[in-house]
């Protein structure tokens, strides 16, 4: 046959009829079909017949079944050598029993068959749902999806056909799917799938929260070279794993270095690499070369830099303005067409061949930009920066302003430096920047930053604010030939389903408890949702309580803070739920969970919703499952009345409410006493359980709990359940023969001088550092700020909560910390916000971005102790110690969570140092910290510390700055006696009242804490010593006059305003009304004052007494006269009688009449008789 007869394309069926009896042309092939009958059809393989459009989709077909066969051939070798890799590691465990050998080949089996059928299943966008656009460029854009099937959360990146092959682009897409095909690394983003349609290529890959690079960059400007060591190492690894699969980068830098959920980095947009033994194209930069050769002009050099229009820069090393403006912009060049080049190494733009040692100049760029603030070539134009690039040695200059360590500086330069002379990957991770750097381990240490995520689709690292959230919609158009252009691209599942497998297989060979280990296996669904939290294994707590909840067992759980008493009560109360043979109807409620606080009830609320809005719509054959109505929450709020709780019942039906115990009682007696059925509850939940008893819900809970039958499984938790609250309350709260569950902590001592160690237990986190200071009242507050700084700058923490006694002291120290310390973010939560503004602040705290250059400091009462789940909180200051000494666990709980380490520090005075003692007695270690200098650094041992007695030097001048801020504002000052008033009450209720005794407590010290104006008027002051106080300018207490000293006090009083202007009017109202009564005040204190200072004289005393006398006389002589009047004048004169005073002799009268008085009641009581009666006083 001839060179056209080929087997390209199929030939069409409209052709065999027209073939007949065609002759060949060649004439092997005449000999051959001379044997043939005559009826035989001959065919001319022609393609001449065929329209280019037919010849396309003719060499499209081929393609396609090419790929089709390579593609399960080469499945089908991986799926075999992953079972003889299983076989022959379970060949290795001599400890297995041939069971679970046995299982674990089913399990293998079980999926691989779920792989196939994935692959089976043709994806399309319509098995994705759109939750939000999160980045757009040249090309497409990248949207936050979720699968419709699963609920599952994935980065979806849109890639339109025509622009890629309009600006040639092709090669850069096939580059970067097989880089994300082929890896399985921890440090390159993971595709799950890749499919296509006429207009849009769609990768599916890992969402990766934490943002990029250049998000941090722009934020914080510039790093310490501890948080760039980490990051340089990270970037470190991932790019030596992308060399490892045959693969350069070529386009390292901040835009492409992400940050997943644990604040490691990743890479990603592989658009532009190549491969070692693969051909993609590279004419890329021939382009950008011949670019550099002919200069543009200005106008088509900014268009080509960037398609968003960026403003003009002229930029130099040595205009701060300038580099200022060239930051600003930095997001919208990530978005351009071209980007920026400022990373790319001068050999690319050569185009005289290439190896790997690219990707290192781009790393040592960046490591430039994040000590210095800027990349070392950026420049005007992209024409400024290829020639600066290439040109390197005259350009690379350190500005003198930033101050670089010499290591920093020699690696910067041995990295940004000619290819031959560059450093290879393992002199990069010998060199001494990276000295103490764990390479095999760095994943697994906590990263500088670790994003707070309010949920698995928080969007809030990228900037979707400046992205128009219209989503492209794909065309319906034909595109034959992009769909050839673009094979390869078809439906298909994780290339790392394999070796996944086996790690899997080989972690349940490990002691740690893995989800999986459970005696009844979780649902599948549930269990892809904890391991998306990246919870790979069970805590203590879990791997206890659940089998027996899962038993039908009661249980009374005590576990320390942070060790996970949460999902031990979630997941089995989901799984009971899931495995219920019928399922609940609409006013039926399955699960009740009672917390003692609104922000524990909404936490726990939150983790139930992250399950419930995580099921699956349909199983993997596509069968409907059945879903589980999102749970239902009862708190106090602004948005929902009792009423309206039942609503919201009715409308979604919840078989799981979570709520407070007031709440609760409204919703099941109440409003809802002939709407909710509980005939069919499986469990309650009672969290924090000993608080609740503690805040007096006894009689509420016993309401409740008769109200709940009888068979029902029940759970107590809590972290400070003693065995006598366990004991004695247990009845009451209605348990059934419960098993006790006690997770403790223990530490290894050693002993001194020995070389055993003692084993101790405690009540709070073992990675928790629990510190106290003593010091003198007055200095608490200067305390307060140096550990804070001491935190910030010795330890790098980020987040900080502030515990104080009462909500008043929340409420004015968060309108005065600020003055001391502008740099930091303070929230105030305490029980006298309203429900909506707690949750906003506690919503704002946890999701904030904090760093050490931006701290998050919470100020809380003891509403922020229980149970609240803020994990990234690094450490937390008890200004005040509780009055409950049980929640000093549970404040020092709010750190060191979840494994991670953390500081808990307790401000003493006095008498209070007592405390630690009381703490060890109840298992709860506590040391010793010396105050903490101006600094921030403890001050040493040779430096005064105040153990004289005196008083830090900065008391003064703190004291001066906060009266200075409160006389802005009456308001201030009326906060700040509020807030002392409150802590003094407080404080003398406190439980350890032997430690904590108000007569021992320096309450002058603590008003000038405080910042007070003057002391309020108050018992306790009454008889304190008050040498050390004096009370603010704002008093004129020294003048010698009383009445002057009054009238200037008042009048200073009277200019010190309120800034609101609705209380400095009813103020003034106030002050008006009572200026009558002051005058007139004034007037008798003066009238008084000159009586008591007129000359004595025995003259003047001695008249006055002959005129009294003669007033007497004459009222006598009128007594007397009245004695012979008629009966009716002697009634009328003993009338008068009763109103004459004293006179002289009159005296003797009076007395005679009161022995007769006295007489009459002996006469009654017959102590003498009548007869002696009258002979006495007869003649009166």
């Amino acid at each position: 046959m001839s060179s056209t007869n080929n087997l390209s394309a199929p030939v069409p069926s409209r052709q065999l009829s027209q073939g007949k009896n065609v002759p060949s042309n060649g004439n092997s092939n005449n000999a051959q079909l001379s044997n043939k009958p005559s009826d035989y059809v001959y065919f001319d393989r022609n393609t001449s017949g065929f329209s280019e459009e037919a010849m396309v989709r003719a060499k499209s077909a081929q393609l396609k079944l090419e790929n089709y066969y390579k593609v399960s051939v080469d499945s089908a070798i991986e799926r075999n050598s992953r079972r003889v890799e299983l076989e022959r590691r379970l060949q290795s465990e001599s400890m297995m029993s041939e069971d679970r050998k046995n299982r674990q080949l089913l399990q293998l089996g079980k999926k691989e068959s779920t792989f196939l059928r994935l692959r089976r299943t043709k994806l399309g966008l319509d098995d994705f749902r759109t939750v939000k656009v999160i980045g757009k460029g040249a090309f497409g854009e990248v949207r936050l999806v979720q699968k419709v099937d699963t609920g599952k959360i994935y980065a979806m990146k849109l890639l339109k056909k025509d622009e890629m092959l309009k600006k040639d682009q092709l090669a850069h897409v096939r580059a970067e799917r097989d880089v994300l095909a082929e890896s399985d690394s921890p440090w390159v983003v993971k595709l799950f799938y890749s499919f296509q349609d006429p207009s849009h290529l769609y990768l599916i890959m890992e969402f990766l929260p934490g943002g990029d690079l250049m998000t941090m960059l722009i934020k914080y400007d510039t790093f310490s070279e501890d948080v760039t060591r980490f990051y340089i190492a990270e970037c470190v690894m991932a790019i030596e794993a992308v060399h490892k699969l045959g693969f350069i980068h070529r386009d390292i830098k901040p835009d492409n270095i992400l940050i997943d959920k644990d604040g490691h980095v990743k890479l990603s947009d592989f658009g532009l690499s190549t491969g070692f033994h693969k051909q993609h194209d590279s004419s890329y930069y021939q382009r950008l070369l011949e670019q550099a050769g002919n200069p543009p002009s200005a106008a088509v050099a900014q268009s080509a830099r960037n398609s968003v229009m960026v403003n003009s820069i002229n930029l130099t090393m040595t205009n701060k303005d300038q580099i200022a403006t060239w930051k600003a912009n930095r997001r919208k060049l990530a978005y351009s067409t071209v980007g920026t080049p400022d990373y790319i190494a001068p050999e690319i733009f050569m185009q005289k061949g290439y190896g790997k040692e690219c990707d290192w100049w781009s790393l040592g760029t960046i490591m430039f930009e994040c000590l210095v603030g800027y990349p070392p070539f950026c420049s005007e134009n992209t024409h400024e920066t290829y020639q600066k690039i290439l040109q390197w040695p005259n350009y690379l200059a350190f500005p003198d302003d930033v101050h670089l360590s010499p290591e920093a500086e020699d690696l910067i330069r041995r990295l940004i430096i000619g290819a031959d002379r560059r450093l290879k990957v393992d002199q990069i991770k010998n060199h001494h920047f990276f000295y103490g750097v764990d390479w095999d381990t760095i994943r697994m240490i906590d990263a500088p930053f670790v994003p707070h995520l309010r949920s698995i689709t928080d969007t809030s690292y990228f900037p979707t604010d400046d992205i128009d959230q219209g989503v492209d919609v794909p065309s319906d158009n034909s595109a034959a030939g992009k769909d050839l252009a673009f094979l390869g691209n078809t439906p298909s599942a994780p290339i790392v389903l394999g070796k996944a497998i086996m790690a899997q297989s080989s972690a349940t060979l490990a002691r740690a408890g893995l989800w999986t280990s459970l005696p009844s296996p979780l649902t599948d669904w549930v269990l892809e949702v904890i391991q998306s939290l990246g919870y790979e294994h069970m805590t203590p707590v879990q791997a206890s309580t659940i089998p027996l909840f899962m038993k039908h067992k009661d249980v009374v759980v005590e576990a320390v803070t942070g060790s996970g008493k949460t999902l031990a009560f979630v997941i089995p109360v989901l799984e009971r739920l899931i495995r219920r043979s019928n399922k609940l109807k609409k006013t039926e409620v399955g699960a009740i969970v009672i917390s003692p606080t609104r922000e524990l009830a909404t936490q726990i609320h939150s983790v139930f919703s992250l399950f419930l809005s995580s099921q699956p719509s349909a199983d993997v054959s596509g069968t409907p499952s059945p879903q589980h109505p999102p749970p239902l929450l009862l708190v106090s709020s602004d948005e929902s009345s009792p009423a309206q709780d039942i609503e919201r019942f009715l409308s979604t039906g919840a078989d799981i409410i979570i709520g407070t115990p007031g709440r609760l009682d409204e919703f099941l007696h109440g409003k809802g006493a002939h709407v909710v059925n509980t005939k069919e509850l499986e469990v309650l939940i009672l969290d924090e359980a000993d608080r609740l008893l503690d805040l007096g819900f006894q009689a509420v809970l016993n309401k409740i709990i008769k109200h709940l039958p009888k068979q029902r499984r029940t759970g107590l938790f809590s972290a400070t359940m003693t065995d006598a609250d366990a004991l004695t309350e247990l009845v009451r709260v209605g348990l059934r023969n419960p098993a006790r569950v006690t997770v403790k902590v223990q530490t290894k001592r050693q002993k001194s001088g020995q070389g055993d160690a003692l084993i101790e237990e405690r009540r709070i986190p073992a990675n928790l550092q629990n510190y106290f200071i003593n010091c003198h009242a007055s200095e608490k507050v200067l305390q307060l700020l140096r550990i804070i700084k001491h935190e910030r700058n010795a330890k790098g923490s980020h987040q900080i909560i502030v515990y104080f006694s009462t909500c008043a002291c929340v409420a004015y120290f968060y309108k005065i910390l600020p003055i001391f310390a502008s740099d930091i973010n303070f929230y105030s939560l305490h029980g006298n916000l309203t429900p909506s503004t707690r949750t906003k602040t506690l919503e704002a705290f946890t999701t904030n971005i904090a760093s050490p250059l931006s701290m998050s400091v919470l100020l809380a009462t003891d509403v922020a102790a229980r149970g609240l789940d803020i994990p990234h909180v690094d450490a937390i200051i008890q200004f005040d110690p509780p009055n409950d000494t049980k929640a000093f666990s549970h404040r020092c709980g709010r750190t060191a969570r979840a494994g991670r380490s953390g500081t808990a520090w307790l401000l003493l005075c006095g008498r209070e140092v007592e405390f630690p003692n009381f703490l060890s007695v109840r298992k709860i270690p506590i040391k010793e910290r010396p105050l903490f200098g101006q600094d921030g650094n403890p001050i040493s041992d040779e430096e005064p510390t105040g153990d004289d007695g005196t008083e830090d030097a900065a008391v003064n001048p703190a004291l001066q700055k906060i009266r200075g801020f409160l006389q802005t504002d009456r308001a201030l000052h009326d906060q700040s006696i509020k807030a002392f008033v409150s802590f003094v009450r407080a404080y003398s209720k406190h439980e350890a009242s032997y430690i904590f005794r108000l007569k021992d407590l320096d309450l002058i010290g603590v008003a000038k804490s405080y910042g007070l104006l003057r002391l309020p008027k108050m018992p306790e002051l009454k008889e304190r010593d008050r040498t050390d106080w004096q009370d603010s300018d704002i008093n004129a207490s020294n003048l010698v006059n009383f009445i002057v000293d009054l009238m200037l006090i008042l009048s200073q009083w009277n200019e010190f305003k309120y800034v609101d202007v609705q209380q400095e009017t009813k103020r003034i109202a106030e002050v008006s009304k009572m200026d009558s009564e002051a005058r007139e005040q004034a007037h008798k204190m003066r009238k008084e004052s000159k009586k008591k200072n007129s000359a004595w004289s025995d003259k003047k005393d001695r008249k006055e007494e002959r005129e009294r006398r003669k007033e007497k006389k004459v009222q006598k002589k009128q007594w007397l006269k009245s004695q012979a009047a008629s009966a009716q004048g002697v009634v009328e004169g003993k009338r008068q009688r009763d109103n004459i005073s004293d006179v002289d002799g009159g005296e003797d009268d009076w007395d005679e009449l009161a022995r007769e008085e006295r007489a009459a009641k002996r006469v009654k009581k017959g102590q003498i008789s009548q007869a002696d009666f009258d002979a006495e006083f007869g003649e009166l």
